[in-house]
């Protein structure tokens, strides 16, 4: 099922003896567009962060928002995963990046759309209205040509006009 990524972001993180902290962002590669890594926030006022490979991440509990972990408390608190591919981007980081068609812009990134049961995303979503009258669509990620975190865009298919969908107004 597609979940939004902002969606998930007021989730609570379980290990399996209790809770770990909120869930901050989710780090991918825009090659396979897999999510590998959940950013989790922990401690008195949130301020500890660490990442646990989405591998340890279990079915997400859409009724108590809860993602809960295939790992301990103390496994959590213990070693850091190796980030082998530094290549990795955060959805966070993202948002607000002007979605291009060849020069033109189409608006910001507003969030992703991701298949839960894989941790792929599957969709850019983007707001083409104004601020008074917001009109989103979902581009699918094969679209997508390039990120540049340098001139915050990403470049679409030119087209990527012609096959305009509008993301679920449910996307929980």
């Amino acid at each position: 099922m597609l979940v939004s990524t902002r969606f998930i972001q007021q989730f609570g993180v379980n290990a399996r003896d209790g809770l770990l902290g909120g869930c901050a962002d989710l780090l991918f590669d825009d090659a396979s567009w897999h999510a590998h890594f959940l950013e989790v926030r922990s401690g008195h006022a949130r301020r500890l962060s660490r990442m646990v490979d989405t591998e340890r991440c279990l079915p997400l509990d859409r009724k108590s928002c809860k993602i809960p972990l295939a790992l301990c408390k103390d496994q959590f608190f213990g070693k850091s995963p190796t980030m082998t591919n530094t290549e990795l981007m955060s959805c966070k980081e993202i948002y607000g990046y002007t979605a291009m068609v060849g020069d033109a812009p189409l608006g910001p990134v507003e969030e992703f759309l991701f298949d839960d049961d894989h941790w792929t995303i599957s969709n850019v979503v983007i707001d083409i209205g104004s601020w008074l009258d917001p009109d989103f669509i979902a581009v699918p990620v094969s679209d997508v040509l390039a990120i540049d975190g340098k001139q915050k865009t990403i470049d679409l298919r030119p087209q990527v006009t012609d096959k305009f969908i509008t993301p679920p107004a449910v996307l929980n």
